[in-house]
């Protein structure tokens, strides 16, 4: 399968300019298993996690020798803004490992452009269900909640609802909070379908479906409710 390419959303002008010649302004993060800093106590992770998140993009850097970078905020190693050329660009593209986000923030006599494909035999149907959360350690009190909307391709109402119960089934997702406490949010319940007017913008051609809209609100923690984020 080939891979994906963000440059296929760029259309390059002047095609004569060597690609040595041609500046590329993109942002790079690193992703990271938050399995490998739950074992340590909550207040020592942030530390860890900022420490994790420097290495790794000192190694990058180095890795493909870019000279002209900067981090967002260099007291919070997150996010880093790279100044290179096109070239060099292509070969981190290729090597680059899918645990990482990459954006493509300017390209020197080029412009960003968005494909445009019909789809054929389906349709982008709109899921609204219940999310709630659960932080590491809490137990009582409110529990925060929220209303999601999630488009989905499917072919009619039944494939709708079948792929929002594989949604739901596979909604679990964990992370580290700014407190470094681990939290955890899930879908509790499919709420309704309806098929939606959107005919194929690319930006949300993603079989598995795409969050468009969410509400988050807050209420009383119950034994009926809670769940435990550190044993999902």
């Amino acid at each position: 399968m080939r891979k994906y390419s963000l440059l296929t959303s760029w259309k390059l002008r002047k095609p004569d300019l060597p690609d040595n010649k041609r500046k590329v302004v993109f942002d790079y993060m690193p992703k990271y298993d938050y399995k490998k800093f739950i074992s340590y106590p909550i207040e020592e992770r942030k530390d860890l996690v900022n420490n994790y998140y420097k290495k790794t993009g000192e190694k990058i850097v180095k890795q493909f020798g870019f000279e002209n970078f900067n981090w967002s905020n260099p007291k919070l190693y997150r996010n880093i803004t790279i100044h290179t050329n096109l070239k060099e660009f292509k070969l981190f593209e290729k090597k680059i490992t899918k645990n990482s986000t990459v954006s493509i923030k300017k390209i020197s006599h080029a412009s960003s452009v968005y494909k445009s494909r019909k789809p054929l035999g389906f349709n982008y149907y709109c899921i609204r269900m219940t999310v709630t959360f659960s932080f590491e350690g809490f137990k009582t009190g409110m529990q925060l909640w929220e209303e999601r909307f999630v488009l989905i391709k499917a072919k009619n109402y039944d494939d709708a609802y079948k792929k929002a119960e594989i949604y739901k089934k596979k909604s679990l997702y964990k992370y580290l909070n700014s407190d470094q406490r681990l939290v955890g949010e899930k879908v509790v319940s499919i709420d309704d379908v309806c098929e939606s007017f959107i005919f194929n913008p690319e930006e949300i051609n993603n079989p598995e479906g795409v969050e468009v809209y969410y509400k988050q609100a807050s209420r009383k923690m119950t034994k009926k409710r809670y769940w435990d984020v550190t044993k999902e």
